[in-house]
C-alpha cells in the first residue's frame, strides 16, 4: 500500500464520506480492501484493471 496520500486525495475521501451519511443507501468502499499486492498499485495513484474488476464484481454482488 502507498505509504503517502496527496493532501487533496485525503479531503477529497472525507468529503465523499461525509456526504454519504446524508443517504442510507450509499456505501464507501476502500479501495485498499481490493488491492491483493503492490503491483495492483501504479506510481500515479491509480490501480491496475484488476482492482477496479474486484470492485465491480463487490458492486455486482452486493447490489440488491
Amino acid at each position: 500500500m502507498p505509504g503517502t496520500r496527496a493532501k487533496a486525495g485525503i479531503e477529497f475521501n472525507r468529503w465523499m464520506r461525509d456526504v454519504a451519511e446524508g443517504f442510507p443507501d450509499a456505501t464507501c468502499l476502500s479501495m485498499t480492501d481490493f488491492v491483493e499486492s503492490r503491483a495492483d498499485i501504479h506510481p500515479d495513484n491509480h490501480f491496475h484493471r484488476l482492482v477496479y474488476y474486484r470492485v465491480f464484481e463487490h458492486i455486482n454482488g452486493t447490489a440488491p
